[in-house]
């Protein structure tokens, strides 16, 4: 089951100086890591701590993500699973809200 959700269907990569569209987990997951790390360098660079560990992050602050309402991931062999509002099987808590 999915914690949060980022976009994950042709994601411009560039590897050994080439462009490569790639799609899935492996692509979404680049985004958050990304998107982490740039909040912590703001972070560190105000002597604060970096965010560590984000399990407890993600469910005590839902106001920073956004809330996906539609859609559907067919996953594992199984049904649809359908989006609905706060967190649900397709896309967990939401997507990052990096302005948030």
């Amino acid at each position: 089951m999915p914690d949060l959700a980022a976009h994950g269907a042709s994601v411009l990569i560039v590897k050994g100086g080439n462009s490569y569209l790639v799609d899935g987990t492996s692509a979404s997951a680049l985004i958050v890591a990304a998107i982490v790390a740039l909040l912590n360098n703001r972070r560190l660079a105000k002597g604060r701590k970096s965010l560590g560990f984000l399990s407890r992050l993600i469910y005590e602050r839902p106001g920073i993500w956004n809330d996906v309402t539609v859609g559907n991931n067919p996953s594992c062999g199984t049904n649809w699973f359908s989006v609905k509002s706060e967190w649900d099987t397709a896309t967990g808590i939401g997507t990052p809200n990096f302005q948030k």
